[in-house]
């Protein structure tokens, strides 16, 4: 199935921050058949771009600290984010980190 717009209330970007880059697009290459584009600009720190033929499937980033574990994040889509956050921390969560990204 693939998805022309984000769906509110799912998943809409995936990004594993890993501590070999390399590693793991040979990695997701072998197992998903991903192909990975790493930007070349400094500012860009190392961010790869995985895809699948044409289309952008995830990000791939350097860890910022040496003790940090391999991880996945997943991004949600949302009408409001700062609702959505505010139905986070009601709910007993916490937020790290949100953006705004509009189509």
């Amino acid at each position: 199935m693939k998805l022309t717009k984000p769906v509110t209330g799912s998943p809409c970007w995936v990004e594993l921050g890993t501590p070999d880059v390399p590693s793991s697009q040979t990695f997701f290459a072998a197992v998903l058949g991903w192909r990975s584009e790493t930007d070349p600009r400094p500012e860009a720190g190392g961010y790869t771009m995985a895809r699948l033929g044409e289309d952008a499937v995830a990000g791939l980033s350097p860890t910022y600290r040496p003790d940090q574990r391999p991880s996945w994040t997943v991004s949600f889509a949302t009408k409001d984010v700062d609702a959505s956050a505010g139905a986070v921390r009601s709910a007993g969560g916490t937020v790290l980190a949100f953006g705004v990204h509009a189509p």
